[in-house]
């Protein structure tokens, strides 16, 4: 019984390992040989991913500490009364009870951080060897990347321009990956932050507004709030946190929307490939209005989405660690599509992705580090057997297994 136990968490070890990029070529071929060795133990690994599986168990796991759970498990195992059950004591595939000891023991030791999500159809015996990326091609991820353009028209490259005065009195380039605005102008004068594809970049705005901005966005702003407003605008996606002032409203334009807040931390996502535009609220209040037709009046810990095809915006429940894990400098997945997934990886790490056949159901959850190399990303995605990745110079083919 121990035994099998201490084989459940030095499997759960070498996932940890797996999902935190730090595992070796000779655990990896370990991990693998185990899952090839008994098909129980396959069917135990794409398990993590189906929550109904474990019911009650896996539901309430991430509320009981490692020492609870063993203690648990191993009573679980005692228990006179489960021993009783000849159906169990019998099975021949070296336990049933066991199985699912380890398998609530591997949920526990990677803390229920990460698990891969299955979509609605499961396939028998997949063959992980043929799931691993097969990119040769070094692809970097993205950094602190970005072009300021002046009120004169001057552009300025901010990665490879040195800290320091920027030209004008009142711009200042902080650490790397940070602008700072002190506002000297008298006249109403815009500048605009653009980051590439696989670039990001934060500004500090005159009044004190801190401004991240994602990969391959836009945002252009005055040099000084000189109105009676703080009027912003955005393509692409930035996370604010908005300086409070009751004498002038901040006001955020996007694609024919406008957000309207007087001091709070917001996310908006407004890429044209994803066809709608996501206002996410984290703390504060704000007013969204829509072309002029639809308002309302987003609480903290809601989204708003406003779908291209609709007049009408979607107001629901937001999960603000999955929206403001960028800023972090995560990806965090919750049940997310892989066609979603590969929308982000494009944007971060500046490739074209195809995709061949109908993936929609095949669904991830779980963290990666933005700082992850492609490759080891396009593992961890194809471990399960069920995509195939095919990397090409910066062009990603992914397939159904």
């Amino acid at each position: 019984m121990n035994r099998n136990i201490d084989n459940a968490i030095a499997v759960a070890k070498l996932i940890d390992k797996l999902r935190n990029n730090s595992i070796s070529e000779k655990e990896l071929n370990i991990l693998k040989d185990w899952l090839h060795k008994d098909q129980k133990n396959l069917e135990l690994f794409r398990s993590l991913s189906d929550p109904d599986e474990f019911g009650r168990d896996l539901k309430n796991v991430i509320t009981y500490s490692n020492e609870d759970f063993v203690d648990r498990v191993t009573n679980m195992l005692d228990d006179k009364d489960l021993n009783k059950d000849d159906s169990i004591v019998s099975n021949p595939n070296k336990g049933y009870w066991y199985y699912a000891a380890a398998t609530i023991l591997i949920v526990l030791c990677i803390g229920f951080a990460v698990y891969w999500q299955q979509g609605t159809s499961k396939k028998a015996n997949p063959d992980l060897s043929k799931g691993i990326n097969d990119t040769t091609t070094p692809i970097k991820p993205g950094g602190n990347k970005a072009v300021l353009t002046l009120s004169n028209g001057k552009s300025i490259w901010l990665d490879t321009t040195a800290n320091g005065q920027l030209g004008q009195d009142n711009i200042v380039k902080k650490d790397d990956g940070v602008i700072a605005y002190s506002g000297s102008t008298v006249s109403l004068q815009h500048n605009t932050v653009t980051t590439p594809r696989g670039g990001q970049y934060r500004v500090i705005l005159e009044d004190g507004t801190k401004v991240w901005i994602n990969a391959a966005s836009e945002f252009r702003f005055p040099v000084s709030f000189v109105q009676d407003k703080r009027e912003v605008f955005l393509k692409g996606e930035a996370y604010f946190e908005v300086a409070k002032n009751a004498e002038k409203p901040f006001i955020v334009h996007v694609n024919g929307s406008s957000i309207k807040v007087l001091g709070t931390h917001f996310n908006v996502m407004a890429y044209e490939e994803e066809k709608k535009i996501r206002t996410t609220l984290a703390e504060g209040s704000i007013m969204l209005n829509h072309e002029g037709k639809d308002s309302v009046v987003l609480r903290p810990g809601f989204q708003a989405d406003i779908v291209s095809s609709s007049e009408n915006i979607k107001v629901a429940k937001a999960d603000l660690a999955e929206t403001l894990a960028w800023t972090k400098g995560l990806f965090l997945f919750k049940s997310t599509d892989i066609n979603s997934i590969m929308r982000q990886v494009s944007r971060w790490y500046d490739l074209q992705v195809v995709s061949e056949g109908d993936l929609s159901d095949v669904k991830f959850s779980g963290s990666l580090k933005r700082q992850e190399n492609i490759a080891d990303l396009l593992d961890i995605l194809a471990t399960d057997g069920r995509i195939r990745f095919r990397t090409k110079g910066h062009t990603i083919t992914m397939t159904k297994q």
